[in-house]
């Protein structure tokens, strides 16, 4: 349950990390102010203006009305305390709800030691404290900031202002330092897919610069160790070709009427065919660049490019989607996919959608299908089923492992399944 509430990138886990021991600092520091510092000093407050109130009340308690009002005046000049006598009045009585009231309450409780009433609600600024005396009620008006010290707001407010400041520093200390990890992750990404990765350049901590340091040396290898597969595999197709074409000839003067002539011819026929086949795996990929193309007229136009008797083709793509391919390798999928559906099949139907994670390519037909068991060995390299349907027939087996290795190239994946039509569905899920 705690895990799912996780953030899941490294920038907020990392700002996590930064956030809750913060937080778990203020809520401690709060607790150890308000229960130490606050309480203390309004206690103090409270104490000092209980010990005036008490001082006025013994130096007046017995003086004439005239020395009385004498004496408010000059209380008021001095601390701005209004205070004032109310003859044969009697005090309210209330229950002190509030902080401030309970801490005043209890010192003038303390330091008075009279019948008291305290308002802390009828002055939004002011609070009002009345003394029971023996021929009336003293009425004390004072400021509310008498009672409280305002070093609490200003302790708050700098806890929280650096907090927010703090935390707005390491987001962008941490944002700086994740860049180069998401550059390295949108580089390998790329280079996955087989697309051009350009102006890629290590940063950020040491550890960071290694991990790109190693991509970019894997990079080079693997781009090294493709050039050199293809460039041998130039090599050695020239000279099997070079043979071949030296057989032909040498079949080509043979007479007519020899019954060999045209067993051989058929053999150099399928041995050329067999190299063509196995060179176009070895060679995978090879150096293609890849292009954007508009998926939907990509499609189109490999299909009114094969056209085959007795085999009806219908094609629904509306996706509007621009897609980074190779387009002669992933042509090539595609041929090998239809041409084994081609051998099999009366009814072709290809369709093409947009999902969340990416573009769906389905290739259905009304074939014999392949077992359930036999789906995953027909990608591999030369296996071709013996029974009920052979998809590679008259071929050697590269076909589907071929197109796998396409689709792979492009970071995508290629399943099969049962099709609607009742043979085969070609899946092919493909990123954007």
């Amino acid at each position: 349950m705690i895990k799912n509430l996780l953030p899941k990138s490294l920038l907020g886990r990392s700002l996590l990390i930064i956030v809750a021991p913060l937080i778990l600092l203020q809520i401690i520091t709060t607790f150890i102010f308000f229960d130490r510092h606050w309480q203390t000093m309004s206690k103090r407050l409270s104490g000092s203006l209980a010990g005036e109130i008490a001082i006025i009340i013994d130096t007046v308690k017995n003086q004439e009305q005239q020395e009385r009002e004498e004496i408010f005046l000059l209380v008021e000049g001095k601390t701005g305390m209004k205070v004032k006598f109310l003859k044969n009045e009697t005090i309210k009585q209330k229950i002190n709800k509030g902080m401030l009231e309970r801490s005043l309450a209890k010192a003038v409780k303390e330091r008075v030691g009279m019948p008291y009433y305290i308002d802390g609600d009828t002055y939004e600024e002011l609070v009002e404290i009345q003394i029971q005396l023996e021929d009336g009620v003293i009425s004390f008006l004072t400021n509310k900031k008498m009672l409280f010290s305002s070093t609490t707001y200003i302790f708050i407010l700098w806890m929280f202002g650096s907090s927010l400041l703090l935390f707005a520093i390491a987001t962008i200390f941490m944002r700086n330092q994740i860049r180069p990890i998401r550059r390295l992750a949108i580089a390998a990404n790329n280079f996955g897919k087989g697309k051009n990765i350009t102006n890629f350049s290590s940063g950020g901590a040491r550890e960071v610069r290694l991990a790109s340091a190693a991509f970019q040396n894997m990079k080079t290898r693997i781009q090294r160790q493709m050039k050199q597969r293809t460039e041998m595999l130039a090599g050695v197709s020239h000279d099997l070709n070079t043979i071949l074409t030296r057989m032909k000839l040498e079949i080509e003067l043979m007479k007519e009427n020899d019954p060999d002539k045209n067993n051989l011819s058929s053999d150099i026929f399928e041995m050329k065919k067999m190299i063509d086949g196995y060179l176009s795996f070895a060679r995978g990929e090879g150096s293609e660049r890849t292009v954007v193309k508009n998926l939907d007229d990509f499609l189109r136009s490999i299909v009114s490019n094969l056209k085959k008797e007795n085999v009806r083709i219908s094609i629904e793509t509306n996706t509007n989607l621009k897609i980074s391919l190779r387009e002669n390798n992933f042509k090539r999928c595609i041929n090998n996919i239809l041409n084994n559906s081609f051998r099999h099949a009366k009814n072709i139907e290809i369709k093409s959608k947009e999902t969340a994670s990416g573009i769906e390519i389905t290739i259905d037909d009304d074939g014999i299908g392949i077992p359930k068991e036999s789906r995953d060995d027909v990608f591999k390299p030369f296996f071709r089923l013996d029974s009920s349907r052979n998809l590679d027939k008259g071929s050697v087996g590269l076909g589907l492992s071929i197109a796998r290795d396409i689709i792979n190239s492009h970071g995508g994946e290629i399943y099969l399944k049962d099709s609607n039509l009742g043979g085969l569905r070609v899946l092919i899920s493909l990123p954007i």
